[in-house]
């Protein structure tokens, strides 16, 4: 990528043809590559775009790295953000906000391990795309919670609290869990229970930096979204 852009370094097609010749992988993204490569050599200065290495993937394994690449860079500027609203934090805030970390590292990583199908190629990149998605939907709840993003709730928090049951034992139910790949049973339990842990810890939280959402529509919300996840278990 260094020489194919000109990156720090002078554009050198042809280095960067024997680079990705070098770098190995599946037959089809080879060649794939070096035809991608070639045809920017063909082009010269006028070549319109900048080239990158997961452009010509095919393979599961591959699809898992530049997933996680790619997830590294969303990461800087979320934690940049998450740093900041942080900074705000009164000490009894800050304290809650630990625990709420904390919380939250253990019901995103239940989520990977337990309730993502390992059994494919793609595995990495599947687990990295749900933990991406659990990172997001934090992100954006916590900008709700402090003030600064809004949160959409059109669910009491007794309502959603029947949907999530509903959801978990349907899920409970299910007589051939083997149509989720690994994922089991007792992996969506252990999930659940982490998930529970996780929303206590947001409304204690919440609580302490005085939001002005109250604790029933944050937890409604939390509730809604993971509800929506246990139902993926029946629909699929």
């Amino acid at each position: 990528m260094i020489y194919a852009n000109g990156d720090g370094a002078p554009r050198n097609d042809d280095l960067a043809i024997a680079y990705a010749c070098a770098a190995g992988g599946a037959p089809a993204e080879i060649s794939g590559r070096v035809e991608h490569l070639l045809e920017r050599k063909r082009q010269g200065a006028a070549v319109p775009d900048r080239f990158d290495f997961c452009d010509d993937i095919t393979s599961g394994m591959m699809m898992g790295f530049c997933s996680s690449r790619a997830a590294k860079k969303d990461a800087v500027g979320r934690d940049a953000e998450l740093t900041r609203l942080a900074a705000r934090l009164t000490p009894p805030a800050s304290a809650a906000y630990a625990r709420l970390r904390k919380a939250f590292t253990a019901y995103r990583d239940a989520v990977g391990e337990n309730e993502v199908d390992l059994s494919g190629t793609a595995r990495g990149a599947m687990v990295t795309g749900a933990k991406e998605d659990e990172d997001e939907a934090f992100l954006a709840t916590l900008r709700a919670a402090l003030g600064t993003g809004p949160l959409d709730v059109k669910t009491a928090l007794s309502t959603a609290d029947g949907a999530l049951n509903a959801a978990y034992r349907t899920a409970q139910a299910e007589p051939d869990e083997s149509r989720w790949g690994t994922v089991t049973k007792a992996g969506i339990k252990t999930t659940q229970r982490a998930w529970l842990a996780y929303r206590d810890a947001f409304t204690a939280f919440a609580a302490a930096a005085g939001s002005k959402t109250s604790s029933d529509r944050l937890a409604a919300a939390l509730t809604t979204r993971r509800t929506e996840n246990l139902r993926s278990f029946a629909e699929n």
